[in-house]
């Protein structure tokens, strides 16, 4: 059983509280710089999620006075990267807009909420309070349905040591009669100065009558494809897969066959199924529905899709009666 100093803090680079700790024992709890922590560690460079968990974590351990506003990330960035970072160290900072994307469902006859949390609080830390600026941040959320439309938004301002929610009508994504509808939420932040994002990335809240769940959100980077690993058990969940293309380009997206991962299995009469995007669109894809899955019932299979453009993909893994039910992205 790992004990609670063995807890992961970073699952990407399978960083643990005890390896933490040996690290600044080897520094002697002195780190020149938290950019120089993340770097040796590799913590904290990849999806990113662990980053505030990292700074408080930093600065209980460290013994060195650190500005987090002069962090460094460029040691990896690519050669036009710096040229950009060059021609903007000429010119005053602006502040910028943080885009992130989270789907929505909505289900006949099933009563679930959807709501989406923002939360801006002062760092923790009396040292370095005064040296990382938080400010009140401006938010926008923009409520699409799956032919690309917006059907609902919302403006508010989330005041520093506040806690915005946003219930999302997932009613309004309508647009068949459908057991199920897909859409999409963009959430859009700005704040006022040039200050630190601090604890405000969104996440979304899903209520039902037995469970909750929650995601934070992400921005979209340009994709080729990428895949879904699970057990296939068709008596016991529902397995769902969402695509969001916020771009203003039909996407295409095809899914392979699904393979059985133990024996490298295929279904000799699997085929290829290509779906189409509308800019602003999205979709969803039912595993339980994909005939393509005959002769899966519990096994550990793989699920790969191609698709070229800017778009995210999540998963939805919800009980038969929708009493449960989780999401995460890919």
């Amino acid at each position: 059983m790992m004990s609670y100093q063995d807890k992961i803090i970073c699952s990407c680079a399978n960083l643990s509280e005890s390896k933490i700790n040996k690290y600044f024992e080897s520094k002697n709890n002195d780190v020149k710089s938290f950019d120089e922590f993340l770097n040796e560690t590799k913590a904290g460079t990849f999806c990113t999620a662990c980053r505030l968990d990292l700074e408080t974590i930093f600065i209980q351990k460290n013994i060195s006075d650190v500005n987090f506003q002069k962090i460094n990330f460029n040691k990896n960035l690519s050669f036009k990267k710096k040229i950009y970072n060059f021609v903007d160290s000429f010119f005053p900072k602006l502040t910028l807009q943080n885009q992130n994307y989270f789907p929505i469902l909505h289900v006949n006859d099933i009563e679930f909420k959807q709501s989406i949390w923002i939360t801006n609080m002062e760092i923790i830390s009396d040292r370095l309070k005064p040296k990382i600026k938080i400010d009140d941040v401006g938010v926008t959320i923009n409520l699409y349905n799956s032919l690309g439309s917006k059907v609902w938004t919302t403006k508010d301002i989330v005041n520093v040591n506040t806690r915005g929610i946003f219930d999302i009508p997932s009613e309004k994504i309508l647009v068949n009669d459908e057991d199920i509808s897909v859409g999409w939420i963009e959430v859009l932040r700005k704040f006022k100065l040039n200050c630190s994002k601090g604890t405000t990335r969104p996440q979304i809240m899903i209520y039902t009558e037995n469970s909750n769940c929650a995601v934070h959100g992400q921005d979209i980077a340009h994709t080729q494809g990428y895949y879904y690993s699970s057990i296939f058990r068709p008596n016991t969940d529902i397995q769902i897969l969402s695509f969001i293309n916020p771009s203003e380009k039909q996407l295409d997206l095809v899914l392979e066959p699904p393979i059985q991962v133990d024996n490298n299995f295929q279904n000799s009469n699997s085929k290829l199924i290509t779906f189409k995007i509308p800019p602003k669109g999205s979709m969803i894809h039912n595993i339980n529905k994909d005939e393509r899955f005959k002769n899966f019932d519990g096994k550990y299979f793989t699920l790969s899709w191609k698709g070229s453009g800017k778009y995210k993909s999540h998963i939805y893994c919800v009980s038969k009666n929708f009493r449960y039910i989780s999401l995460d992205h890919l």
